[in-house]
């Protein structure tokens, strides 16, 4: 069952080309912070079709203790309860809620 958007991310990987797919499971357990040297490999892959040992990333939905603070957000495109231009700057000790009810997401 997908919970998370690293599970999207997973289930579109598994239908790439094995570069791709290294590049995406890269992506998620570096959390974007992919080494040169494994940059190199996922492109050496690509341009001479080399094979790559690709294994799925561990436990995602694991909790790592770090806390994710919003100063403001403001309206760029896709904030639909905003209207344009507009800014909300929160305060300390805020939370925010997002999502269905079976999904939500908290922020402190």
């Amino acid at each position: 069952m997908r919970t998370n958007a690293k599970d999207y991310l997973i289930e579109f990987a598994n239908s790439q080309e094995s570069w791709i797919k290294a590049l995406i499971y890269k992506s998620i357990e570096t959390n974007g912070d992919i080494s040169n040297e494994d940059l190199d490999i996922i492109y050496n892959n690509l341009a001479l079709g080399t094979e790559l040992e690709i294994t799925e990333p561990e436990d995602r939905t694991a909790n790592t203790g770090s806390k994710i603070i919003l100063k403001k957000l403001t309206h760029n495109n896709g904030v639909n309860a905003l209207k344009k231009d507009q800014t909300i700057k929160f305060c300390d000790h805020v939370t925010v809620l997002y999502g269905l009810e079976r999904n939500i997401i908290k922020y402190l």
